[in-house]
């Protein structure tokens, strides 16, 4: 057997430091979101939106806007207020005739129909954050990203 002088087996407390740090983490991602981190994934959809409703709209915020829509009509789908699929969906009606006009003028507005339905969406999708584990977050925007890969979601959203 040939001898590898850069092999050291570690020793057996660093491999037990490993397990609790693997511990931690796996309890972590169980819990919901604490206060600080709901309130920064709320400031990045809202603020995007608010650039639209400024008319300093970008094809990226359009694409935070429908990504958190996409987000919240998941973890609605999967029991986080179920009975509120319908109002994202509306939101997301709202958002592709924004992305439609977009494409053709550059500017991403949303009609008055559409802002009222994302403001409501908004607000759904802030109370689900808050219940939501952060390994049902993962889950959802994985969801997302395979619906956009499968044509059923804008991939710019995803």
């Amino acid at each position: 057997m040939k001898w590898f002088p850069s092999y050291r087996a570690l020793p057996i407390s660093t491999v037990g430091e490993i397990h609790a740090d693997f511990v931690r983490f796996n309890n972590d991602i169980r819990r919901p979101l604490n206060d600080e981190q709901v309130a920064e994934l709320g400031i990045g959809y809202r603020m995007a939106f608010s650039m639209v409703l400024a008319g300093q709209s970008t094809a990226e915020n359009w694409a935070m806007i429908v990504c958190s829509l996409n987000i919240g009509l998941i973890l609605s789908e999967w029991g986080m207020g179920i009975e509120h699929c319908d109002l994202f969906k509306a939101a997301l009606e709202g958002a592709s005739r924004a992305k439609y006009r977009g494409d053709k003028t550059g500017k991403y507005g949303f009609d008055g129909a559409a802002i009222q339905a994302i403001q409501d969406a908004f607000d759904v999708h802030e109370a689900q954050i808050q219940i939501a584990t952060k390994r049902d977050l993962v889950a959802a925007v994985k969801e997302v990203h395979r619906r956009a890969e499968a044509g059923i979601a804008y991939r710019e959203a995803a």
